[in-house]
């Protein structure tokens, strides 16, 4: 993010007043620290209260152990809510979906993602397609394009950001006469690989973007995967532009918005 924010907004609750109203909340850390506990221990579950609900509990001897278990398990638990809040997003897609665009991806770049019904094609080249939600005071895109495959080698976070770049000058201008849109230079970009259960070989990037002789900039998500078949690598690019408000929601939006696409078959 361009400015610090948050990765959830946390509410404490004495154990008595942990009633049936909060109970329903979707993200839940049931914390019990006492002598009388035997072993410490954290535990992960889901709809404990209500439905779709993350639960996390963790019960712990002393304030000491309690400390330990949330330094040995910080990654996990954040990872555990960001992964239901993005699988709630996608829910919420659910029977709102821009059969257009997906048409036109699935014949594109033989590849299926949700678009949500709001998003419009903003630009369709060769090996390029934009797709965006704009308001007067948000702008959500998406770009979708693909390239040859030739070895594992791309996949390097170097690799993957000149080929970003490459396309983002040639398709995505500025505002300003000869402005367009860059990866940030000056700020790290993150990176995450992961193999799914169906073997589904991905790399997700996360950082800054900026314009090029012009004063926009916000955050960015990158999700990238080969197509062997068609020897191709294929990027979903996606990006926020809100200034002076918070984009942790919204970059989250685009994150469950991304993570759906997979091969066509």
């Amino acid at each position: 993010m361009p400015q610090s924010e948050p990765l959830f907004k946390v509410i404490h609750i004495d154990r008595t007043g942990f009633t049936n109203m909060f109970q329903l909340y979707r993200n839940i850390i049931d914390i019990k620290i006492s002598n009388t506990i035997k072993k410490s221990k954290i535990w992960y579950g889901n709809d404990v209260f209500a439905r779709p609900q993350s639960y996390i509990k963790i019960e712990a001897k002393t304030g000491i152990e309690f400390i330990k278990i949330i330094n040995q398990n910080a990654e996990r638990i954040k990872s555990f809510f960001r992964k239901a809040e993005i699988k709630r997003l996608q829910a919420s897609y659910t029977n709102h979906f821009s059969v257009k665009i997906m048409k036109h991806l699935k014949k594109k770049f033989n590849i299926r993602v949700d678009i949500p019904a709001n998003y419009k094609l903003e630009t369709d080249t060769t090996n390029f397609s934009w797709i965006s939600f704009e308001t007067p005071e948000l702008s959500q895109g998406i770009f979708v394009y693909s390239y040859p495959y030739t070895d594992t080698a791309q996949f390097s976070t170097k690799q993957l950001i000149v080929k970003r770049d490459e396309f983002l000058k040639k398709f995505v201008p500025g505002p300003s006469p000869n402005s367009y849109m860059k990866t940030e230079p000056e700020f790290p970009v993150r990176k995450f690989a992961n193999i799914d259960t169906s073997n589904f070989y991905s790399v997700f990037l996360e950082g800054l973007w900026r314009v090029e002789g012009d004063f926009m900039g916000g955050p960015f998500i990158s999700y990238s995967f080969p197509d062997k078949e068609n020897q191709k690598i294929i990027c979903l690019d996606a990006y926020v532009y809100c200034p002076k408000k918070d984009k942790r929601n919204f970059i989250m939006q685009l994150e469950a918005i991304v993570k759906t696409a997979r091969y066509n078959d």
